[in-house]
């Protein structure tokens, strides 16, 4: 049976009634994962590094956007599990400014776990609404994590609402879309590459 099957029958044999509410802890997902034969978890960096095409793998992904404090609960139910996973931290939201030092010492215990931390990145936001030069504010947070001890290990896209109403009044005919992953200029010019009928978006007046 292959995996995403078997993930979605439990799933629906653990939904309560109406199919609404989910009886089911995390930690009860969990336990039905580590109990998987043959399928092994691992963090996103594992899994590029250890190029075997044959082995049946997991990866488990975390976007911290609102509750670094949850993510940490997260984390230890999967390290009691024996499961990697891999969280990213979203640099933008509130609590990375106003809770920075708790959010560095939860990124801490969650490393600590053996789980692995990653970058939310929403640059694109930062460069339209406060200027920040896409390449400096990414250099600098690289910097700012290595600081506080933390290995980042890669980064994932954030889907910006900001973003997403920009992308809504754009004419998608003459414009690629914003997209944060674009903020690295290999991945800009394929896709310029590929629209060619279409540019690069402007900077919102």
């Amino acid at each position: 049976m292959k995996l995403h099957k078997y993930l979605l029958e439990k799933k629906y044999q653990l939904r309560g009634v109406n199919n609404r509410t989910p009886p089911y802890s995390y930690s009860s997902l969990c336990k039905e994962i580590s109990k998987i034969k043959g399928v092994r978890t691992l963090t996103f960096h594992q899994h590029i590094e250890e190029n075997n095409i044959l082995e049946k793998r997991l990866l488990i992904r975390h976007d911290i956007d609102h509750d670094p404090w949850t993510a940490e609960k997260m984390a230890v139910i999967e390290s009691e599990n024996n499961l990697q996973a891999t969280y990213f931290v979203l640099h933008t939201i509130s609590y990375f400014k106003n809770k920075f030092k708790q959010t560095m010492e939860i990124c801490r215990n969650i490393q600590s776990m053996g789980h692995e931390i990653g970058i939310h990145n929403d640059l694109i936001s930062d460069y339209l609404m406060k200027g920040k030069e896409p390449k400096k504010n990414l250099t600098e947070l690289l910097k700012l994590f290595e600081g506080e001890g933390i290995t980042i290990s890669g980064s994932a896209s954030h889907g910006s609402s900001f973003v997403q109403k920009l992308n809504n009044n754009l004419d998608k005919n003459a414009f690629i879309t914003y997209r944060n992953y674009l903020v690295f200029s290999e991945l800009l010019n394929k896709a310029l590459l590929n629209s060619p009928n279409r540019r690069q978006p402007p900077h919102p007046k």
